[in-house]
């Protein structure tokens, strides 16, 4: 991730493709935790709303996620504090009722 992005002149010269930044996407986990340290490290919720838009802007270019999904991790993390993943198992197949066998018609 961005490891020289502080403030929010950075964060506009970033966005709007001046500045030049190394940063790679990491897996899930490190991913989350890199935003709320972005969320709270630019203080957003004091931020006005141009601004806060432009940080959305920044985390989704960097994240490679789609505005849609900034906005809900950004939405959970001011409802519970974290951004949790909320991914479930698969559910359960359906029970086979009958076999290969009765499938070839024999």
């Amino acid at each position: 991730m961005t490891n020289r992005i502080w403030t929010l002149e950075q964060v506009r010269a970033f966005v709007e493709g001046t500045g030049e930044v190394d940063f790679t996407v990491p897996v899930r986990a490190e991913r989350q935790t890199w935003i709320e340290q972005t969320l709270v490290g630019l203080a957003y919720w004091r931020l006005r709303r141009k601004e806060r838009g432009m940080v959305r802007g920044y985390l989704g270019r960097v994240t490679g996620l789609s505005r849609a999904q900034v906005a809900r991790l950004i939405a959970q993390y001011q409802k519970t504090g974290r951004i949790e993943d909320r991914r479930r198992a698969p559910a359960k197949r359906f029970r086979t009722l009958y076999t290969a066998q009765d499938a070839a018609g024999s």
